[in-house]
This record gives structure tokens, sequence and C-alpha cells, in this order.
């Protein structure tokens, strides 16, 4: 397993993704401004956990915090497919908190605060892997204990035909999203689908419309330009697919909270 302790206070945006694996996020302080799991959207707390299943796509958003603290813990798909052949059919409760099973909750929370513990002084040592996988396995029995629903099949998940097609879309934009002149219905075009098809899908499983999806990324790679060249903002604006360095400004502050500008100096100063 794999795990991340998050502990800046400052802005941050994960764009949207997927993985196979389950991916827990615990929050031990602070808050996550904002996660968006195939369009539904939650608001992490103190003490919320949050379970991405495999091949979900999903984004973060994150702004100015205090004292933040978060824990993410990635499972595998092959871990648990070792000892649940049939998850690949069911689905882990995305919010645990919404459900009434408060002890098995409490002992989850338990679990991951250990865990968080443990990994945040982690120093190479078999006793201290030893039991940081004793408590992932721990963590993946509570799962499967009390947290998940065999009532619920997603044929997209089954079938993958949904992701694969999500994949193509994902990978086209990315390959074009310096050009300006792109339209979404020159993409779907291209890629053929019809206009109405192209967004429906995107929307369903980004959570942003093909437009919206196409400036993520145009940002994203604005912002790795920002923190890593000396390029003037306007030629960044240009290079990464806006017409105007008023339209860059402003789409960039819709994500990141900070002008390009506030971005490139807060990224320097760290």
């Amino acid at each position: 397993m794999r795990a991340i302790l998050h502990t800046s206070d400052e802005p941050d945006y994960v764009a949207p993704h997927w993985h196979s694996s389950v991916e827990i996020c615990y929050v031990l302080s602070g808050h996550v401004d904002r996660v968006i799991i195939e369009g539904e959207e939650f608001h992490p707390e103190t003490d919320d956990v949050l379970i991405i299943n495999a091949d979900r796509v999903h984004s973060f958003q994150l702004g100015h915090g205090s004292g933040r603290r978060v824990l993410t813990l990635f499972i595998p798909s092959e871990l648990i497919r070792r000892f649940d052949p049939e998850w690949e059919r069911t689905s882990f409760v995305a919010l645990p908190s919404r459900t009434r099973k408060m002890e098995a909750l409490t002992r989850l929370r338990g679990l991951l605060g250990d865990f968080a513990q443990r990994y945040e002084r982690y120093v190479p040592s078999p006793i201290l892997a030893l039991e940081l996988s004793i408590l992932s396995l721990q963590i993946l029995l509570v799962l499967e204990s009390d947290f998940i629903d065999r009532r619920v099949g997603d044929p997209a998940r089954t079938s993958k035909r949904g992701l694969e097609t999500i994949s193509v879309i994902s990978n086209y934009f990315q390959m074009h999203a310096h050009d300006a002149q792109l339209t979404v219905a020159e993409a779907a075009r291209e890629l053929g689908y019809s206009p109405e098809y192209f967004s429906q899908v995107v929307k369903k499983r980004m959570g942003l419309s093909p437009k919206e999806y196409l400036t993520v990324l145009r940002v994203e790679k604005a912002a790795e330009e920002l923190r890593y060249s000396d390029k003037s903002i306007v030629n960044i604006a240009l290079d990464c697919g806006f017409r105007t360095e008023r339209s860059f400004t402003r789409a960039f502050k819709k994500i990141w909270g900070l002008t390009p500008g506030e971005y490139r100096k807060s990224v320097r100063r760290t």
C-alpha cells in the first residue's frame, strides 16, 4: 500500500484523474475545500473519512488552511481481489459518516489515526513496516466488513467502457490543450462522437463540462510553468491555450484562489 500525509496549508489543486486503487482520504485536522467524485461534491472536515472507489474520476481543491493534516491511503485492487474476488461488482460507501455504523466508523478512524501517527515518524525499519502492513490489512477488514454495498453494481466498472471512453477524450484534450482554437465540437468530431454524447460522458465522469475540463488542463499546465519557469505570465497564458492574459487570470484564480502572480510568489517562497 502507498500513503501520503499532507501537512501543507498552502492552496493546492489536483485535476480530475483516476487509478485502479481504492483511495481513502482521512482529515485528521483542518478541512479539504472540495472533492468531486464523478460529479458528486464533498467538503470533508476534521474526522471525516472519504472513500474513493477504484476507477472513479475525482479531483481535489484546497484553499489556504490552518493546521491541515490529511492522510491519503491507497489500497491496490490486486490486494483487495486476493481476499474478495467479487469486490469489483460492489462499491465501498463514499462517506462513511453518512452511515449509522458509528462503532465501525470509530474503529476505522482509530486505525487510520494510528497509521498516520506511525507513518509520520517512519524511518526504514522492519518492525515499523510490519506494523503499517498489519494496520493496512485491519483497515481493509473494516471496509469489507462494514462499508461495502453489495447491492449496487456499476456497469461502467465491469465493462470498463465508460472509463475507456473518458481516457480517449482525456488524452486528446491533454495533447491539444495548448491550441487556443480548439473547440468542443471539433474534439467530438475528431474522436467520432456526437457533440451531445461527448458532453454527456465528460460531465458524468469528470463532473465538469468539456470546456471546463479543458480549462482545468490548461491551468494545470500553466501552474507547472509558473512553478518551474521564468517565462512571463502573458507568454505562459498564450502557450497554455488561453487567448488573453485576462482570461487566463480569471480561470486560474477560480481554481487556485490566487492570481498567477500571487501563485508564483507563493511557490517560489516555499
